[in-house]
């Protein structure tokens, strides 16, 4: 019932989304999430999911689609739409081209998901914005349930180097494999 009487208010709402990828950079088990609210807090609805394979920033789109798609049922009236992607944010903004045929599609999507609210608003927050926070902990509980914990330790991008064979280490009495400066003469 409760449901039923939101979808009649015009009172604006505020959605909170974010998606995660292991495989980021590339593509890897994902999630998604969001979390909806009244302008004082009040969360109306929250929900996050595995979604499978996808890049961090397929993530992050489907996740607010997701969460466009629940508003639409809570509310019509004005909607701010809260991300930690600024990609997304910047798309949706106009700030950035779409290049990539994927996030085109994306992009159309989210565009027609925004026609049944009177305004939509698209706004860039960082991580450690409290409500993103708990999004986002919701979406990596998700992936943590489904096999795919965090990293503890961010992976180093270094190639091993191989350890000198006893005959290429230099010893102390042995004359330099270049000739100096000094002894060079010129013709």
């Amino acid at each position: 019932m409760l449901a039923r009487r939101l979808v009649t208010m015009h009172q604006p709402i505020v959605l909170y989304s974010d998606g995660a990828s292991r495989g980021n950079p590339g593509r890897g088990p994902a999630a998604i999430g969001y979390m909806i609210c009244d302008t004082k807090g009040a969360v109306l609805a929250e929900h996050a999911k595995y979604i499978g394979d996808a890049t961090n920033n397929e993530a992050e789109y489907r996740a607010l689609i997701a969460g466009l798609d629940a508003a639409c049922g809570i509310s019509r009236g004005e909607l701010e739409c809260c991300t930690d992607s600024e990609l997304v944010v910047r798309h949706m903004n106009g700030v950035y081209r779409l290049k990539d045929p994927r996030m085109k599609a994306f992009f159309l999507q989210v565009s027609a998901l925004k026609s049944p609210f009177e305004k939509v608003t698209f706004k860039h927050l960082p991580r450690t914005n409290p409500m993103i926070m708990k999004v986002d902990k919701k979406v990596e509980d998700v992936l943590t349930e489904q096999g795919f914990p965090k990293r503890s330790v961010p992976r180093k991008f270094s190639f091993p180097q191989p350890s000198p064979t006893p005959s290429q280490q230099p010893s102390q009495s042995s004359a330099p494999r270049f000739p100096r400066e000094s002894a060079l003469e010129c013709a």
